[in-house]
């Protein structure tokens, strides 16, 4: 797998490593002679990546998708209409409380619509910190019960070849338990003592993610946080469309929540990094 980098590579530089993420940075790609472009970014119709998605192979979510399955509201509606199982939630905008939070039972979680990476994430305890939270943003907010259970991390692989066996379905790999909450919110980075959790524990959980990724026509993998009630029964909170695949491979770097699963699967990380490489697409 040859590979054009900016610079001569250097372990303890991302910049020797990767090409910017504007059309400046592609062009200089293109004139390195890439053909394949494996994205770390996120992506929408108006990035400078979305005009070569005819003439370049991209390792990565189409850009068009990226853009309308980021929005959690939608996400959430549409995983719901084919019968996943999500919190109960209501997109709140413009300052006005909705009459129907009345009577929800509190604690709630609130969010914005359109984040990643726990942004803005919080717990309420009462209405009135819901209204507190509204008077403070401008942007569309998402209001979900709250679920007392434990909390997995599954990562979802498209269909490609892997280890030498194609698969046409999605493949979710083990679902790893967040720990180290804080008010009930998990850590935007692992804390080092999470751990995979026996398949026993979490149902039909891992072949709803499977259908949660193809409804969202997932070319690259994407990481589904999940939740459990105080009945054991999970739910979708969210489905990550660019998770962080980091692994130990460089000097400074760390377990990440996908790492983790990889390494329970047994594979290598570099394994790993090839076979999503391999996903590779390209439109006609």
């Amino acid at each position: 797998m040859p590979l054009v980098t900016p610079g001569v590579p250097d372990a303890r530089l991302d910049a020797a490593w990767s090409f910017g993420d504007d059309e400046e940075g592609i062009q200089a790609a293109q004139r390195a002679g890439a053909e394949v472009l494996f994205l770390n970014t996120d992506t929408s119709p108006a990035h400078p990546v979305a005009k070569l998605l005819g003439r370049m192979g991209i390792v990565g979510q189409h850009p068009f998708c990226s853009e309308w399955f980021a929005d959690k509201w939608v996400t959430g509606n549409l995983l719901a209409a084919a019968a996943l199982h999500v919190p109960r939630g209501v997109r709140v905008a413009g300052g006005a409380v909705p009459s129907v939070l009345a009577g929800w039972a509190f604690p709630v979680i609130v969010k914005p619509c359109v984040g990643r990476r726990g942004r803005l994430v919080a717990r309420a305890d009462t209405l009135g910190m819901v209204e507190e939270r509204l008077a403070q943003d401008a942007e569309p907010l998402l209001v979900e019960e709250y679920l007392p259970g434990i909390e997995a991390s599954v990562t979802v692989l498209p269909p490609g070849e892997y280890r030498g066996t194609t698969s046409r379905d999605y493949i979710c790999l083990p679902p790893v338990r967040r720990v180290g909450h804080t008010q009930g919110i998990a850590p935007a980075r692992p804390t080092g003592e999470e751990t995979v959790l026996d398949p026993s524990l979490v149902g039909s959980l891992r072949e709803d993610c499977a259908r949660a990724a193809e409804i969202v026509q997932a070319r690259f993998p994407v990481r589904i946080d999940a939740r459990a009630d105080s009945q054991g029964r999970w739910y979708i909170l969210d489905v990550n469309l660019k998770p962080n695949l980091g692994g130990l491979s460089r000097p400074r770097s760390t377990a990440t929540l996908t790492s983790i699963a990889v390494q329970a699967m047994g594979w290598p990380y570099e394994t790993f990094i090839r076979a999503v490489y391999r996903t590779a697409w390209q439109e006609a």
